[in-house]
């Protein structure tokens, strides 16, 4: 089998990315990827471990960020789909890449494909800014565990699919067919670029990501505005639907995503860069920021407007 995609993958911490490799090599088809690994990390341990599982391994200097980082590897990859990972997440279907290949196939306007996590952060079912205060997750199909912090779903027995390192092919199944929120085919406008698979035509055309956004969080909501929006790259006053490229969760793909588990902060690692955070999206679009790339004024579809370039540093 040709290899048809690459896997970018930047770490900060050597902890995790062995697991996520294992798992990648035992649940994706043999030969058909390509894995570049960004090390960011300030220690060998990484590297000495499992520098064999990568194509390419870059040693960095320092903390680029997630959007720097995940352009590096972008512009070093030579096939048609290339995927932005995270290393805390973990394959757990040799399904799950024919499930992203079966979403592309759904509508040709689409350019990027995240799977669903059955660990979410509340935000993915059903929280919003209106509703924040007195928001629940619904008790009908899902558990809590810790700290409320997130949501799982719920079994028809009424168990709950807490993390385990082992999915059952019944597991999956029940994923793909039986989630009482994701049903079978579901698609979600949006994405959450814990694990994204891209077209590279797709990249090539809105391009990279915005390095603006340091060390992370906010990239993901600008690329799905330049997707949609009418505006990207030129400026057009009224919405062509013709112009319009979707980014997309599919229930027909599933991949574990601990979120958050291998984000760095301790101030004494000296591999995390002084830069104060900057995630800001309003100060981008105009008239505001809508990751639907669009407005609607006097009943008419206008599309936003991306005010400042994207900034891409020196590769």
């Amino acid at each position: 089998m040709s290899r048809i995609n690459t896997v970018v993958v930047p770490i900060i911490s050597p902890d995790h990315i062995e697991r996520m490799l294992f798992t990648l090599y035992r649940y994706t088809p043999k030969d058909s990827f390509n894995v570049i690994v960004i090390d960011q990390t300030n220690s060998k341990e990484a590297q000495e471990k499992c520098e064999k599982y990568a194509h390419l391994w870059i040693k960095c200097h320092r903390n680029f960020g997630f959007s720097s980082a995940m352009n590096k590897g972008i512009v070093l990859s030579q096939t048609p789909y290339i995927t932005l990972a995270n290393d805390d997440v973990e394959y757990i279907s040799p399904l799950w890449w024919q499930g992203v290949l079966d979403t592309f196939k759904m509508d040709k306007s689409i350019i990027a494909v995240n799977p669903m996590s059955p660990k979410e952060g509340g935000f993915g079912y059903g929280l919003t800014s209106e509703n924040k205060e007195t928001w629940q997750p619904p008790s009908e199909y899902v558990c809590l565990q810790g700290d409320n912090e997130y949501v799982y779903p719920k079994k028809n027995d009424g168990t709950g699919m807490f993390y385990q390192e082992e999915f059952s092919a019944d597991d999956y199944q029940f994923l793909l067919n039986d989630h009482k929120r994701y049903r079978k085919g579901t698609m979600v406008d949006g994405i959450c670029m814990w694990h994204t698979t891209f077209k590279k035509e797709g990249l090539e055309e809105i391009g990279l990501l915005d390095e603006k956004f340091f060390p992370g969080g906010g990239e993901d909501m600008d690329m799905c505005a330049r997707a949609y929006s009418c505006a990207w790259p030129e400026t057009r006053e009224i919405c062509d639907p013709t112009k319009h490229r979707r980014m997309v969760s599919t229930s027909l793909s599933w991949v574990y995503h601990h979120w958050s588990k291998s984000r760095n902060i301790d101030p004494n690692n000296k591999i995390l860069a002084g830069q104060e955070r900057w995630n800001a999206n309003e100060e981008l679009w105009f008239p505001m920021h809508e990751v639907w790339g669009h407005y609607e004024e006097d009943g008419v579809k206008k599309p936003i407007k991306r005010m400042k370039p994207v900034h891409i540093q020196e590769l």
